[in-house]
């Protein structure tokens, strides 16, 4: 039995990333071997076992062979004979098909080293074509390493085409297309992502309004394109959230007609606090953009429509995603509207009863009229 460390942690390490997790490959045992000896298998389909004291995750190598359509259509097989170069052939980019042994010596039979230092994502074989996900799993990589000039070859690309051109992406579920969209966000460029699906033409047969959004957007000025917002939220905060109503709000302002953005934000498929506060950013932009000529009575109003009192923190995404999206034109704008939230939400019911209030009058319209005076008195 030969265990190596593979994948993700291989390829992290050897560019100075923090490694988040780690994957095993045990070469050379079955598993009743693994079981044997402590291991708990955790699929009845793949040879994948939990380590007895560390948790991480061990895989027998195996081959895998391509039959029917689909993410899941393969059949495995594992034996004690399935070698390691067997199994690293199956991944799916060079840099990912790489082996660490106990002694620390790199196992590298398709030259990802050389393509890590190059910064080039490369399928490792024909095989690539075989499994939709990949096209999402090259995308998201070059999420993750654009910040470090990783770019997809050109023969990789135009096999992720060719895919999407076969229609082979529409077997993939919208929850696992999203899974792969929140991993995208929390990346260093998350733009990049929906940029390389947008070049290989799978993001119009994935999400075809967003792809019509970011294609409209190569005639406009560049602060008005979505993916130039989303890499603004991306520098401005971590948040998924806060990026994907950043994309999908400035998205929206592209294409015209709400059924357009309903089918956009249907088909991504993420979680009700995402659509909500991309519901919000997209109704609220206008009280965002009209702030830095708004009277005090507008601005409380403004307030009032996005609900700021009841939901801070919604709030808080929602100027940092119309930051993102105005650009250049945001300091004023964030600044002003911020202020007058700040000096609103000052003011507390306990204030009222210094407040000579008329018979009839609500507690609700007295705390108004404190809220609204509160604005006025800012200072410019």
């Amino acid at each position: 039995m030969q265990i190596y460390l593979v994948g993700g942690a291989v390829r992290d390490r050897l560019l100075n990333l923090e490694v988040e997790e780690r994957d095993w490959v045990v070469v050379g045992a079955t598993i009743e071997e693994m079981v044997a000896t402590g291991y708990r298998q955790l699929d009845a389909v793949f040879p994948v076992f939990a380590h007895p004291k560390s948790d991480e995750q061990y895989a027998l190598a195996r081959r895998e062979r391509k039959t029917a359509p689909g993410h899941k259509g393969f059949s495995v097989h594992t034996s004690a004979d399935v070698t390691l170069a067997e199994d690293l052939e199956r991944r799916d980019l060079t840099i990912n098909a790489m082996a660490q042994d106990a002694d620390g010596t790199i196992v590298d039979p398709f030259s990802g080293r050389a393509d890590l230092t190059a910064g080039i994502l490369r399928h490792v074989s024909p095989a690539f074509a075989e499994d939709p996900l990949r096209v999402l799993r090259v995308a998201r990589f070059r999420a993750r390493l654009a910040h470090l000039g990783f770019t997809v070859t050109a023969e990789t690309r135009e096999i992720m085409q060719s895919m999407a051109n076969a229609g082979e992406l529409e077997s993939l579920s919208r929850e696992r297309f999203w899974k792969e969209c929140d991993r995208a966000l929390r990346e260093p460029s998350p733009d990049a992502f929906f940029q390389e699906l947008l070049d290989c033409q799978a993001l119009e047969r994935l999400v075809p309004d967003l792809a019509r959004a970011l294609g409209a957007s190569d005639g406009r000025d560049a602060d008005d394109r979505p993916l130039v917002a989303l890499v603004r939220a991306a520098a401005l905060s971590p948040e998924p959230l806060i990026r994907y109503a950043t994309l999908c709000a400035a998205a929206s302002l592209q294409i015209a007609g709400e059924n357009s953005t309903d089918r956009l934000l249907d088909a991504l498929c993420a979680p009700a606090s995402y659509r909500e506060l991309t519901d919000t950013t997209i109704a609220g932009f206008a009280v965002f953009q009209s702030a830095a000529q708004a009277d005090a009575h507008e601005l409380l109003a403004g307030l009032e429509k996005l609900d700021a009192f009841r939901k801070p923190d919604r709030f808080q995404r929602f100027l940092v995603a119309c930051q993102a999206i105005a650009g250049a034109a945001e300091p004023v704008l964030q600044s002003r509207l911020a202020k007058a939230y700040e000096a609103a939400s000052a003011v507390h019911a306990a204030d009222i009863a210094d407040v000579s209030v008329g018979e009839g009058k609500k507690v609700g319209e007295a705390l108004r009229m404190l809220r609204r005076k509160a604005i006025a008195q800012m200072p410019d």
